[in-house]
């Protein structure tokens, strides 16, 4: 069991209808929410700053991100580039918080696994990714939900394109 802090709270999440005829909240617990065709852009970006975290760190995934051999995409050359791995590890770090910044959350970077916020039929989400999925975001859960919890974003009548 994690002993991290609760990012979030529900308690101030208040819904009510915009003049639109939305849902829509006060207080969505995310400043930045990305809509699933704005998700799916940044997805070949996600997966080539992946590839170059493990490049950096010497880590191979079991399952190879693509690539034909010439540096990119998960070789080990990368790593030659830095004086030690020290400084190959905060260039890695540094590529995290490029993700993050964008508004991305990192959940698991030996699987590639991020959470785009969102909002799907009116609540708040998170739009689930991870490198094993390939070149589509395909599932959403619910803020507490985690993992275990996703679900084909069909059935919450989130496009599809």
């Amino acid at each position: 069991m994690s002993t991290a802090k609760r990012w979030f709270s529900f308690a101030n999440a208040r819904p009510h209808i915009s003049s639109y005829g939305l849902v829509m909240s006060e207080n969505w617990h995310f400043a930045k929410h990305f809509s699933v065709n704005e998700a799916q852009k940044l997805i070949s970006w996600v997966r080539e700053v992946f590839g170059q975290i493990h490049a950096l760190v010497g880590y191979r995934p079991q399952k190879p991100l693509g690539g034909n051999g010439n540096g990119k995409n998960g070789s080990l050359s990368m790593m030659s580039q830095y004086e030690s791995a020290e400084e190959a590890r905060q260039v890695a770090e540094s590529l995290l918080r490029v993700l993050e910044d964008a508004g991305i959350l990192v959940r698991d970077w030996r699987r590639g696994l991020v959470d785009f916020p969102a909002i799907l039929g009116g609540e708040e989400v998170f739009l689930c990714y991870e490198l094993a999925d390939g070149d589509r975001i395909l599932y959403y859960h619910g803020l507490n939900e985690g993992y275990a919890g996703r679900r084909p974003i069909e059935e919450k009548g989130g496009p599809q394109s």
